[in-house]
């Protein structure tokens, strides 16, 4: 089934095969793509096509080369070789057709519980991102689809594939509605500079997470006044980490409004 996510995590996932970190794509080369996607899914269900990246990267060098021209649109606006050209290490023969021409049909929508184990692949500029994409897609598709049963994703030590341009879009969208749909969405570090320096997590993260978990800060008190710009919560739980003894763990964690943690100064209290 391809609802408008499916096509935007398609279109994503090329985008990130096609452009650089820091080369943007223009409008016009995503609107040209946008309907790429969207017209080779209508030929996916009005004809006998396997869906796979060579069958896509073939309807772009014939079919949709034709309708761009017949439409008149510069090489500028949409450069089809140079496409071609930057996504053939993908496409049938290439370096890297294996990722995403697989004739296995994997049902993990009813899988309970899925480890996907990046420590080998994320320092690689071509896989990594790759990867990610294709993990929250797959969690994204779980959580909207599963009615009336529980989903979390845990992102551990990930900061590396949640601080990537091509995935705050995924990031900001989980964190806003996972809660709609019975989800939680739950990130580990272990650098208290994750938390400060990514504005992903200030934005998405922080903002929308009711929970936060803080283990022993010792070594981290000389940090504890960048937090002082951070959102309003930070700043309190600021000066809750000095009045607590360093070396016990601290929850800031406050179901149906009422926090766990109630012994504090009420000069503390948050404002």
């Amino acid at each position: 089934m391809f609802d408008i996510e499916k096509r935007e995590s398609i279109k994503t996932l090329i985008l990130t095969l096609w452009k650089r970190d820091n080369e943007p794509p223009t409008r016009s080369e995503e609107v040209a793509l946008s309907n790429a996607v969207s017209l080779y899914i209508e030929r996916l269900s009005s004809e006998n096509i396997v869906p796979s990246f060579n069958t896509f990267y073939e309807f772009v060098g014939g079919e949709y080369r034709t309708i761009l021209e017949a439409k008149q649109v510069r090489e500028k606006d949409f450069d089809v070789a140079n496409f071609l050209n930057v996504l053939e290490p993908y496409y049938r023969g290439g370096e890297y057709d294996y990722l995403l021409n697989s004739e296995k049909q994997l049902d993990l929508l009813s899988k309970r519980f899925i480890v996907f184990e990046l420590d080998n692949i994320k320092d690689h500029k071509i896989l990594f991102p790759i990867v990610t994409i294709i993990v929250m897609e797959t969690f994204i598709n779980k959580m909207r689809r599963l009615k009336g049963i529980r989903k979390m994703i845990l992102i551990e030590e990930a900061w590396k594939a949640i601080a990537k341009e091509g995935m705050a879009e995924y990031i900001k969208y989980l964190f806003k509605t996972v809660r709609k749909f019975f989800g939680e969405a739950i990130v580990v570090t272990q650098e208290v500079d994750d938390i400060i320096a990514s504005p992903i997590v200030k934005e998405s993260i922080i903002n929308n997470s009711d929970c936060k978990i803080l283990l022993d800060q010792r070594k981290y008190m000389n940090k504890f006044d960048s937090i002082s710009a951070k959102p309003c919560s930070f700043r309190w739980e600021h000066r809750y980490w000095q009045a607590t003894k360093p070396s016990i763990g601290t929850t800031n964690c406050c179901p149906m409004g009422r926090p766990f943690k109630t012994a504090m100064p009420s000069s503390m209290a948050p404002r």
